[in-house]
């Protein structure tokens, strides 16, 4: 199955991921960055253009952007102070956390794909964290 899943939209979490979890279903969470959102790249100058689908999402128009983008600030100071990691690494490691679950997410140009490592290699769990 390949829901959507990341920090923002959880609804999987009532059914689906109890389910997965029982039956030794694997999910494959789409979206895991919230379309960018959690990459920690965006800004309220961000604009989205041509066929972007964030022009017609609700989570990328006004007022609700900057909340969302509020949010993303406080998850990313969170990241680095308890983990030392970015908001792109704790939203990643955190769809992995929850498993059984891969974390999907879209990239347009391999620089995007640098920071895959960083949420490799360490857990929500700070007794199991490892820098």
């Amino acid at each position: 199955m390949q829901p959507p899943y990341n920090l923002f939209e959880r609804d999987i979490e009532a059914e689906l991921l109890p389910y997965a979890a029982q039956t030794g279903l694997v999910l494959l969470a789409y979206g895991s960055l919230c379309r960018g959102l959690l990459s920690g790249r965006m800004n309220s100058a961000t604009r989205f253009t041509g066929d972007d689908l964030r022009r017609v999402d609700p989570k990328f128009q006004q007022p609700r952007f900057d909340q969302y983008l509020s949010a993303v600030a406080e998850l990313d100071r969170f990241a680095r102070a308890q983990f030392g990691k970015s908001v792109l690494a704790l939203a990643v490691r955190w769809i992995l956390d929850r498993g059984p679950t891969i974390a999907l997410w879209g990239a347009r140009r391999p620089e995007q794909l640098a920071e895959i490592g960083t949420a490799m290699g360490w857990s929500l769990d700070r007794r199991r964290c490892r820098r």
